[in-house]
């Protein structure tokens, strides 16, 4: 082999290896969230389709599912939007909305997306419907998170609109990182639990922790939680990222610098 051909053979493979440790953490990141999105958009199904404890009427424009302890005219009505009650915005951004209810003497979060657009409707299934379904994943696996009451879906040809209202229940986890510094030993074991499922919540702060009356700590906006395979490298990354993500957030608010242990 001529003096030429080996050079480039060696440039090519130091080249290779270079480039592979200064950018291969952010090439696996991009390429698990590539595959996260993919499997959101056909992973088309409805969780509890067949639980008897949800009353269901199911047609192709519209879908809606109620859990049978909460189902009224009252709630029903609104969820469908054909009933008025007294609601506080809580969020609102690019057709998505938030906002708090009380509906025969319950408090509720309301979230409603508006997705437009032929081929987006038709394939990719709408924000709360994705909420609704990995409120039932998550509780199948064992991790503590909103309980959905409710889901309507309205899909037209060129236009889908759901509706997805769960309780509101507990302290906002800000608040109660503020208060005391026991919070993050709690927090770790959360982070613990979801190493054991391998689950990544993408949105891991304390703005979506909620602390319960029985002081669990309960997850929020779910609507993007994976759960990656059985010895997957591409998991402890995106888990470490995360972690690092929580510890840069909001730290004027607590009363001493802890952070999270890296996974």
């Amino acid at each position: 082999m001529k003096l030429k051909s080996k050079l480039l053979i060696v440039l090519t493979v130091v080249g290779i290896t270079v480039f592979g440790s200064i950018y291969w953490d952010s090439l696996m990141n991009n390429l698990s969230r590539g595959y996260e999105i993919g499997y959101l958009i056909y992973r088309y199904d409805y969780r509890e389709i067949d639980n008897s404890d949800y009353i269901r009427n199911l047609s192709f424009r519209e879908k809606v599912f109620c859990h049978r302890d909460y189902h009224t005219e009252e709630l029903i009505g609104f969820i469908k939007g054909q009933r008025k009650f007294k609601t506080t915005l809580l969020h609102k951004r690019e057709g998505k909305i938030t906002e708090k209810v009380t509906i025969n003497g319950c408090d509720f979060v309301i979230k409603t997306e508006t997705t437009k657009g032929f081929l987006k409707n038709l394939f990719m299934m709408n924000r709360c419907v994705c909420i609704w379904n990995n409120g039932h994943f998550a509780k199948e696996k064992g991790i503590l998170a909103l309980k959905p009451i409710a889901l309507v879906e309205k899909r037209g040809i060129f236009q889908s609109k759901s509706s997805i209202l769960y309780l509101l229940e507990g302290i906002d986890g800000e608040k109660e990182a503020a208060k005391r510094v026991d919070f993050f030993d709690q927090i770790e074991d959360v982070v613990r639990q979801m190493k054991e499922q391998r689950i990544i919540h993408q949105d891991f702060r304390l703005k979506n922790l909620v602390v319960l009356p029985d002081n669990s700590i309960q997850l929020i906006d779910i609507d993007k939680i994976h759960q990656y395979p059985k010895y997957s490298y591409v998991y402890h990354k995106r888990l470490a990222r995360e972690i690092h993500k929580f510890n840069s957030k909001r730290r004027e608010l607590w009363k001493v610098d802890r952070t999270l242990k890296a996974p």
